[in-house]
């Protein structure tokens, strides 16, 4: 079941209940229990979230939001690999055609390299050594996570990422992540269990 945001004169409510089959037993089921309360919002903005939690097993989740960082709104048509650029446009809060050109212009610099395939590119996407670059640019600070033999310490989880602004590292991947919830195209949470290598974080 799903209850759609509903609009006040100041406040976007919603609220969703998903039952979700687990694999402790054919007729063991998680409840996951999501409300999110969030202030009124442009659709080319992140929303300024007051809270998203999802409960799942004593856990709390990150919740995921549909959005593609103002693509769509921008002209841009079909899908791309487009991660870091829609990523960059949801947390800096920038327009999405400004950052895909500041992309670009940083992606022409990039110096070619046996070790990586391919060029970065604002629609296929970006090498970490540009995406760094990138990042230093727009003020976002890197926080590491992962250290050499330590294992997975962080998943993309609201109880184990910090609040605020900031671009997730995932396998392959890079998503926004704004205080408790993923926004993106499509959901890389993985149920919570995806790995977060690192992020950038905006510093306020």
């Amino acid at each position: 079941m799903h209850l759609s945001a509903r609009k006040t004169r100041k406040k976007y409510i919603s609220a969703s209940i998903t039952t979700e089959k687990i694999n402790s037993g054919p007729h063991h089921f998680a409840v996951l229990i999501t409300m999110i309360f969030v202030g009124q919002f442009n659709s080319n903005q992140p929303r300024p979230f007051l809270s998203a939690l999802t409960f799942k097993g004593g856990r709390v989740m990150a919740e995921f939001i549909l959005n593609d960082g103002g693509r769509a709104a921008a002209g841009y048509k079909g899908t791309a690999g487009d991660c870091g650029v829609r990523a960059l446009s949801i947390v800096t809060g920038l327009d999405y055609a400004e950052v895909y050109k500041t992309v670009g212009e940083f992606c022409k610099l990039e110096k070619p390299s046996k070790s990586r395939r391919g060029k970065s590119h604002p629609r296929t996407g970006i090498h970490r050594v540009t995406f760094d670059k990138i990042a230093e640019h727009y003020g976002l600070e890197w926080v590491g996570i992962m250290k050499v033999g330590q294992g997975v310490t962080v998943h993309v989880r609201a109880d184990e990422l910090p609040r605020g602004r900031m671009v997730l590292n995932l396998s392959r991947h890079f998503a926004a992540y704004c205080d408790g919830a993923v926004l993106d195209t499509y959901d890389p949470r993985r149920l919570g269990k995806r790995a977060v290598y690192g992020y950038w974080i905006a510093r306020e």
